[in-house]
């Protein structure tokens, strides 16, 4: 842009010189027109003179407008390309200074000054064209002054291709001068931004030693808290040791009185039970041994009817106990014994020979039962023994025959007492009171008997005879309170004591919770737990437990309890079979998709269950 403006002012320049020029150039040709018709000798010297006065003049004036040319261009660079030095009043200076110089001789300068190009030769040609119309003189001073005019030009030429490798040069310096100060702004701000990160720095550096040491006290301070703590926790450990190792004396201590105390127990209880049949023994024998007693109750009975049961003699009574021992020891129950004595034309299928034999010997049992009196513990067992087998064949055989009546009869004996008395009347003075009064077979119920085998097998009775609600119940406390002793868990389950309770389970007589509570008490660890597993290993175990699942009245506790026992069975490979069988492991897959997932312990045993049966 500099040089466009330098441009431009150069050619202004130019103009304005040649326009002067042009002015000076018409006056001198106006003052050679009125020195024309002067004299012919003025004429004559100055043509005839070329080295006059006015050549000189003229060459002296040239010589000066170069001069002030190569000044004006020498000494002042920059009124050509700066944007402030070339003003109007160097300029009018300038124009002043060329005008008083040029007023003095003939300037002949070409046209082409103003830089266009072309106007070389068209203002050379015109020069000589108005040369060769000159006189003589003034032709070989215009030739003199187009030489001149050449090397004006030459000059002019290496002047300007000086001046244009000045502005290159100066451009060049004005980027160098710029990229100095940028330079120097940069190395500034850097000065600058070193000085602010060593402030920082330091700063900084401050901070960290403080939050360093702050820290180091803040740490020395946890170490010590941390000792502090771990010796308390040394003397608390130390303390809990010491607080176990008591805990687990008096434990020890606890588990030893809890022996004695139950050896005590159950010795007291036996004590007592044998006071009770040494007391009710001796009031009987005494009762035996009273002649006139006897005697009396002869003449009492009526002739011709039998006397009652419970006055035959203790060999009697001996002899048929053993008799049904040898019976029941004898496999009674086989198919072959019926049928020895019978021809071939009589003989019927076993199960139908010993459907009738259990009809025929139900009631007579039930009778004997009626009139047994207490002090024969051994005539008493084998006589529950026998009619617990029936029971159990009639319940299991195909053919149902009712004999309500005299299972209502067995259960009765079987759960209240009965007192039955025998008239001794007995004249003598000397005999205890309990002989001359009426002295009762048994005032208590045969489940209270002193020997579990008679508990357990009268338990089992009841609750195949008895169908009332509050008896069964009773009945079933009973048996929960007695399968405490680990004995009597094997007599109830060889006994079948498993397919009375799944029988009860059934008819859904009374509470689920009881029952479901004993067939947990089998599950615990005993050497008859084997035989227990085996036992709730029939298809009517599954079909009960599903009948029971679909149970409204099923709760909570005892579902779990359930599924703990169903557990056990699922890990056995034979009973998938069982399951399948029941339909039992649907349901439990319904039950644990249905179930509400924080009963942690039945959700547990139920996917245990599924993971088995896969």
């Amino acid at each position: 842009m500099n040089q466009g403006v330098s441009d431009t002012e150069t050619a202004d320049t130019a103009e304005k010189l040649k326009q002067m020029y042009l002015e000076r150039r018409k006056k001198l040709k106006h003052s050679e027109n009125k020195t024309s018709g002067a004299s012919d000798d003025a004429v004559q010297r100055h043509v005839w003179d070329p080295r006059s006065k006015q050549a000189t003049k003229e060459l002296d004036c040239y010589n000066k407008t170069l001069n002030e040319l190569f000044k004006a261009v020498t000494k002042h660079p920059d009124l050509f390309c700066s944007d402030q030095n070339l003003n109007g009043d160097s300029t009018a200076a300038l124009l002043q200074d060329s005008q008083v110089l040029f007023t003095e001789t003939d300037v002949t300068l070409p046209s082409c000054l103003d830089g266009s190009p072309g106007s070389h030769k068209t203002e050379a040609d015109g020069e000589l064209q108005w040369a060769r119309q000159l006189p003589g003189s003034c032709r070989s001073s215009s030739l003199v002054l187009t030489k001149i005019f050449q090397e004006i030009m030459t000059i002019y030429e290496q002047l300007k291709a000086e001046r244009q490798s000045q502005q290159q040069w100066e451009r060049e310096l004005h980027k160098r001068e710029e990229r100095m100060k940028q330079w120097e702004e940069s190395v500034g701000k850097l000065a600058g931004l070193e000085d602010m990160i060593h402030t920082r720095i330091l700063a900084v550096e401050e901070k960290h030693q403080q939050e360093l040491s702050q820290l180091q006290d803040l740490l020395r301070e946890k170490s010590r808290e941390n000792k502090r703590l771990k010796s308390s926790f040394d003397t608390i450990k130390e303390l809990n040791d010491n607080m176990r190792k008591q805990l687990n004396e008096i434990s020890e201590q606890n588990k030893k009185l809890e022996s004695q105390s139950k050896r005590v127990q159950a010795r007291l209880d036996n004590l007592q039970r044998k006071y009770q049949h040494s007391t009710a023994s001796r009031g009987c024998q005494k009762g035996r041994k009273s002649p006139e007693c006897n005697k009396q109750s002869k003449k009492t009975a009526p002739p011709g009817k039998p006397s009652i049961k419970g006055s035959l003699s203790p060999t009697t009574m001996k002899l048929l106990a053993l008799l049904m021992d040898w019976v029941l020891d004898g496999q009674v129950f086989s198919s072959a014994a019926g049928n020895e004595g019978k021809g071939v034309g009589q003989c019927l299928p076993p199960e139908i020979v010993l459907n009738e034999r259990c009809l025929k010997v139900l009631p007579l049992l039930a009778d004997q039962l009626h009139h047994t009196v207490p002090p024969e513990p051994d005539h008493l067992l084998s006589l529950l023994r026998l009619i617990h087998y029936t029971l159990r064949h009639m319940d299991n055989s195909i053919q149902h025959v009712a004999l309500s009546a005299t299972l209502r009869r067995i259960g009765e004996d079987m759960s209240k007492p009965i007192v039955q008395p025998t008239v001794l009347q007995c004249e003598d003075p000397d005999l205890p009171k309990s002989c001359s009064e009426a002295t009762p077979f048994r005032n208590w119920p045969f489940y209270q008997s002193p020997c579990p085998h008679t508990r357990i097998i009268t338990t089992l009775i009841i609750l195949r005879t008895v169908t009332q609600a509050d008896v069964v119940a009773q009945s079933l406390k009973n048996l929960h309170a007695e399968l405490m002793s680990v004995e009597s868990r094997g007599l109830f389950i060889h006994y079948g004591g498993v397919c009375v309770l799944l029988s009860v389970l059934r008819a859904g007589c009374g509470s689920l919770h009881t029952p479901i509570d004993i067939l947990m008490q089998l599950t615990e660890q005993s050497r008859y737990l084997n035989a227990f597993i085996d036992a709730c290993s029939c298809e009517k175990f599954f079909r009960t437990t599903s009948q029971l699942l679909k149970n409204p009245r099923l709760e909570l506790p005892s579902l779990e309890k359930l599924s703990m026992l169903l557990q056990k069975l699922s890990c056995i490979r034979k009973n998938r079979r069982l399951f399948e069988l029941s339909c039992l492991h649907l349901q439990i897959q319904e039950l644990y998709q249905k179930n509400n997932h924080a009963h942690t312990f039945l959700c547990l045993n139920l996917r245990s269950i599924l993971h088995n049966l896969k």
